[in-house]
């Protein structure tokens, strides 16, 4: 008995001693969310007003006097990365609007912001890499896009790269190929007389290889075998490879076939296996200079016709012009840039890669290379 009432009156005492406990936590608790409400206020003013040195201080000094440091610096972290959210996920990013972020971490009080300006040097280069990305699409830089392009680079406070300055000189290249206004390069070899070279790199020859296979019941397979590792150069005549162990001259007008490849280019003269020739360095742009062969060679009629037949070569192809303004809906009093855009839409419809014809795509490109010609 006396025992029992020894343990209720120490239920008791303990329910009073948690109650006194609870009520003064509870009281300081209170007290301190007051603290950190009424700091958080002042910072939000602070961050949504004109600079103010005067409430930067008082802020510092009523956080220090309340030793409420430690939650205030979580929130201004808090704070600063949901303006950097903001930033990033705007469709307009402006150089502005990293000024502005910039400047709210500086009223903050907060300097170490390297993760987040990493981020908005990221989208930066997100930006730069769609815009590239969509100038390059028909292989066609025009004045109007590269203005645009650098007005974009300046609006976002953007320095180009090594990179994207060679993506950028690529798509020069590009356009410069297909407009036949690519400057001829030194070669190390001896060229024929009014030959010009345009691209040169090193490559591997190679030609598909057929096996019956071995056994009753094989089947034959196809293999493609290295012949050789040397150079490939792209003159205004012809293809040429110098290697270790053979060189070939393929001229343009022997060619009956030319299929480009993302690593290299594959050639049919009729008279043997197709060649296949590899390599790394730029086979769009091997590609596009071939394509555009006839705006580098003023000079084919005469090369391929004796004189009495180039007067009637020459009237056949005004004839085709004809028929290349109308393949591609445009007129004889059309400008270059009207041309060029003609095809670019062309390319978006037939080229191979968006499900095209390939010999229909390559009509419209000899029929864009004609028309520049007449232009230039």
């Amino acid at each position: 008995m006396e025992n029992d009432l020894i343990v209720k009156i120490g239920f008791v005492i303990g329910l009073i001693v948690a109650s006194v406990v609870i009520f003064f936590v509870t009281k300081l608790a209170l007290k301190v969310i007051g603290l950190i409400k009424k700091a958080i206020n002042m910072i939000n003013e602070l961050v949504n007003s004109p600079s103010n040195p005067k409430l930067q201080k008082d802020i510092s000094e009523y956080v220090k006097a309340n030793k409420i440091s430690f939650f205030i610096r979580w929130y201004k972290m808090w704070l600063l990365n949901n303006k950097l959210n903001d930033v990033l996920s705007k469709s307009d990013f402006s150089k502005n609007d990293e000024d502005a972020f910039i400047e709210i971490a500086r009223k903050l009080g907060v300097d170490a912001i390297n993760p987040q300006m990493a981020k908005i040097d990221l989208l930066k280069r997100r930006i730069i890499q769609q815009k590239l990305s969509e100038m390059g699409a028909d292989f066609i830089l025009t004045d109007e896009e590269e203005r645009e392009f650098f007005r974009i680079v300046e609006r976002i406070g953007a320095e180009l790269n090594n990179q994207e300055l060679s993506q950028l000189e690529k798509l020069r290249k590009y356009t410069a190929a297909i407009t036949g206004k690519l400057s001829p390069i030194h070669s190390p070899y001896q060229l024929n007389k009014d030959e010009s070279l345009y691209f040169m790199t090193d490559a591997s020859y190679n030609e598909i290889k057929q096996y019956k296979g071995r056994g009753k019941y094989a089947t034959p397979y196809t293999e493609m075998q290295l012949l050789d590792r040397g150079s490939i150069l792209l003159t205004n005549r012809r293809i040429l490879f110098v290697g270790a162990f053979k060189t070939l001259s393929i001229k343009f007008e022997k060619i009956l076939e030319f299929k480009p490849y993302k690593d290299g280019v594959q050639i049919n003269k009729g008279t043997a296996k197709p060649a296949i020739f590899m390599f790394n360095d730029d086979p769009i742009l091997f590609t596009l200079i071939y394509n555009a062969r006839n705006l580098y060679d003023n000079t084919q009629y005469d090369n391929k016709y004796s004189k009495d037949e180039q007067t009637y070569h020459k009237q056949e192809a005004d004839i085709a012009l004809d028929f290349c303004f109308e393949i591609l809906g445009l007129t004889p009093s059309s400008s270059k840039d009207e041309v060029l855009a003609a095809y670019r839409e062309a390319v978006k419809r037939y080229h191979p890669d968006k499900g095209g014809d390939g010999h229909f795509f390559s009509v419209l490109t000899k029929a864009k290379n004609k028309i520049l010609e007449t232009i230039l």
